[in-house]
Parts: C-alpha cells; structure tokens; sequence
C-alpha cells in the first residue's frame, strides 16, 4: 500500500458513501465500517478491497506511535516534519562561517544577515514602504548593505587603512582579502567585528548625530574583539591577539 496517498484519494467511491468521513483507521477497524445503505457497483468493489486491507492489521493497547514516513524513520517532532516538507537544498556557505565563529549570538546573526543583504539598511527598509529614503544618512548615495559597510566615507577608510582592498564585484564578506600574516579563521573573527564597530557607527550618525572617524571605529573593533577573546579556545587566542595587534598599529 502507498502510504503516501490517504485512502480517501485511493478509493473514492467507498469514501463517497462514507458517514463518518473522519474517521481513523483504528476506529474502522475496531468498530467497522458506517456507509450508506446502499452502495455503488465501484463502491462496493473498493469495499472488498479495504476490508482485506484492514484485514491485516491488528491494534495495540498501548499508547499511539508515531513516525515521520522519511528515509530515516525519525520519531516525530516537529525539525523532522519541517525537513520533510522543505525541498533539498545545499549546505549555506555564509551560514556555517557565521555559525562556527565564537562570538556572541547576535553577532553571529548580524554578520549573516548583513552577507545576504538582509539586514535594516535604509535601502531594505524603503524597499519595504518602512523608510521614506533610502539615501545614505552621510552621501547621497543608496544605502545598500555593500555601500554601508564597503563603500561609504568611514567604511572605506576603516578598511583602506587596514590593507584590505574591497573587490569590485559581487563577492561574500568572509571573502574579503586576508591581510598577511593574519591566519583565515581569525580574520572571520575580525571582520565580523569590523562590521558591528561600523554599523555601530552608521547608528550614531543616524540616532544620536555623532559623527565617528575611521580610527575610532577599528579601535571600537578592537575593543571588542578583546571583550570576547575568551570565547576563542586558548590555542586560538594568539592569533586573536595577532590580529587586534595588527589592527591598533594601523590605527598610528
């Protein structure tokens, strides 16, 4: 038997003269079948033939279980029904770097939102009828999550005096060129702060009318980078170090 089509869409003849159009399997089998008196030639040949279906099974006195028809058998819960229902789709890069960094769980979010262009940028936000402009609160330019972290006046400066040239074309932030003698994870790290220390910034402008400089923000970065060096695991933190070291020097 297909368990994947019900019974009332296997036989719908039998199902048309049903009473009890929700019943269970278990209540048919325990207390039989309540149809019409009268039944169609098709309904009454489907009848035959759920009958030695229902034939087969025989009931517990235990409790119901119950299982997610999947490949791997799981008990049900609700991960499970939301796995099976979702179509297939391969591993997010951007979210397991985002993911695997030991930072903060708001961190972790804000850096993965900011990749995919989901962040509250005011270009997002008029998008959405949420924002009357979408203009940049400093340039005149559209605040679109690339020009707020890569392009606009301080971001621009934050990451020209680190070393890091921002590429031209459509690329993900954990793809930002790493500065040398900075290990790939670490910068991860880095960037991650970076971002929050600028988006920090674009905030005080906006809320506050405090205008920040580049030095200020890496230096904020570095703050915070220093805050959650304990996350990282004691072989890690000499790179952490490394790395707040290389950016304090370009704060000179």
């Amino acid at each position: 038997m297909d368990a994947e089509v019900p019974l009332a869409t296997r036989f719908p003849a039998i199902f048309s003269h049903c009473t009890r159009l929700h019943a269970t399997v278990a209540a048919v089998v325990g207390r039989g079948f309540d149809l019409q008196p009268r039944l169609s030639t098709a309904a009454a040949c489907e009848l035959l033939e759920v009958q030695r279906l229902v034939a087969g099974i025989s009931l517990g006195s235990g409790a119901d279980r119950r299982f997610i028809d999947y490949m791997r058998r799981a008990s049900f819960c609700s991960r499970e029904a939301y796995r099976m229902l979702s179509p297939p789709h391969p591993p997010d890069a951007s979210a397991c770097v985002a993911w695997s960094l030991r930072l903060p769980s708001k961190l972790k979010i804000f850096a993965y939102l900011d990749d995919i262009n989901r962040l509250s940028t005011r270009a997002n936000l008029f998008h959405k009828s949420c924002a009357p402009s979408e203009t940049c609160a400093v340039c005149d330019a559209v605040e679109t999550s690339r020009h707020l972290f890569l392009e606009c006046t301080t971001a621009s400066h934050v990451w020209a005096r680190l070393g890091v040239l921002v590429p031209s074309e459509q690329f993900s932030i954990w793809e930002l060129p790493v500065p040398l003698g900075v290990a790939t994870a670490t910068w991860h790290f880095g960037v991650a702060a970076i971002m929050w220390s600028i988006w920090k910034t674009r905030n005080d402008l906006v809320f506050n009318g405090i205008t920040t400089s580049p030095v200020f923000a890496i230096r904020r970065a570095c703050d915070d980078i220093a805050l959650w060096r304990w996350r990282i695991p004691h072989l890690g933190r000499a790179d952490v170090d490394s790395l707040r070291s290389y950016m304090l020097m370009r704060c000179d």
